[in-house]
């Protein structure tokens, strides 16, 4: 089969009967130093019998391990695939950062390998190809609704809003190395016992923001994240109260906004504690032991929880968040190329520095042959 960007002819990516340890090879060149995250799309011909997935990241037919040759051999890295696992359309994102490239010499183009390797294959129906884009980068108009500010300071503190005046403050300080933060009152004087923190309009230099142990009983330790300060725009603030985890399988939650540039955003959980409420920052897919682990839906603005961890009850509120008209944009490059074998399958594409003057709302590989 040939398939160029007028046929688009579908070819089988696996081969016939896709088995575990089948591989699909990305063989690239380049300058790879600054490549720390690598954005491919792919076009799948999609069975239209088949229910619709809610959650893009569930994988019901089978397993990939993304990995990348370093010089010391195949290591795993951290993927974000919305095509489950080549059953339908959409994006695949892996984390390059920290890794060391090497050239794999293996295949019958040497150059810099990122693989898809299959762990568990029971596919209904053969998946099948028929346009790879990449390499993509994003390009975006953020909007920022809502922002963190984070600082060593435990004494006095100076913020400029960088969302404009008309803004909502939230001020949260760690107590203890290690623990959770706890949620400080804004208040004009510092001249009674709790947890306050002095809040002073600067005009245009922003507001600032004072503890005082010795007047109120309660200051942030010092230390490098010691106070977090958020800044909330109108529209965010009127909805910041997300949900409650309730601790069901695949539990999922509105968020208020769409369109979510991901690595913006995080959530805020209040949790009962020994002495008060507790509060922690949590990430989309962050997995530590006991921790909230959750899917990000940036589009369609929900949350997938996929483990409550200890936070089972616990409310969730809006933490930093920014949206985008625009979530990928990616560039044209010049004659992508991808050849796919009977067992092990070979993608080739240039390298980051060999793009085109030329952009497009899409790149596309220019042949597939089996």
């Amino acid at each position: 089969y040939i398939l160029d960007r007028e046929l688009h002819v579908p070819a089988k990516l696996f081969g016939e009967k896709p088995v575990a340890d089948n591989a699909v090879y990305f063989i690239f060149g380049g300058n790879t130093d600054e490549l720390n995250e690598a954005i491919f799309y792919a076009r799948m011909v999609e069975n239209n019998a088949r229910n619709a997935t809610e959650d893009r990241t569930e994988h019901i037919f089978a397993d990939i391990d993304w990995e990348v040759y370093t010089p010391t051999g195949f290591e795993k890295v951290n993927a974000r695939d919305f095509t489950g696992a080549f059953v339908n359309s959409g994006e695949i994102r892996l984390n390059l950062s920290g890794k060391k490239l090497a050239v794999y010499e293996e295949t019958a183009t040497q150059g810099y390998c990122i693989r898809a390797v299959l762990t568990r294959a029971e596919y209904d129906i053969v998946p099948r190809i028929t346009n790879l884009f990449g390499f993509l980068f994003e390009v975006w108009q953020k909007d920022t609704r809502s922002f963190c500010m984070t600082t060593g300071k435990n004494d006095r503190i100076t913020i400029k809003s960088p969302i404009g005046k008309d803004v909502y403050y939230l001020v949260f300080g760690k107590e203890k190395k290690g623990s959770s933060y706890k949620r400080y009152e804004l208040s004009s004087t510092l001249d009674r016992q709790g947890r306050y923190v002095r809040y002073t309009d600067l005009g245009d230099d922003g507001v600032s923001f004072e503890f005082d142990e010795q007047a109120t009983g309660f200051a942030p330790i010092k230390c490098k994240d010691a106070v977090r300060v958020i800044v909330y725009s109108e529209s965010v603030m009127r909805k910041y109260n997300v949900g409650k985890v309730i601790g069901c399988d695949d539990q999922e939650i509105e968020i208020p906004l769409e369109n979510i540039v991901n690595d913006s955003f995080f959530l805020i959980a209040r949790r009962e504690g020994e002495d008060g409420y507790i509060y922690d920052f949590v990430r989309p897919e962050k997995k530590v032991e006991g921790g909230l682990y959750y899917h990000l839906l940036e589009g369609e603005g929900k949350i997938i929880i996929e483990d409550a961890g200890d936070f089972i009850d616990a409310d969730l509120f809006m933490g930093s968040a920014a949206v985008s008209e625009e979530i990928s944009r990616p560039a044209i490059w010049y004659r992508s190329k991808i050849t796919v074998y009977r067992k092990d399958s070979i993608i080739r594409a240039p390298g980051p520095e060999a793009r085109s003057e030329r952009i497009s709302s899409r790149s596309e590989i220019d042949s597939l042959r089996i």
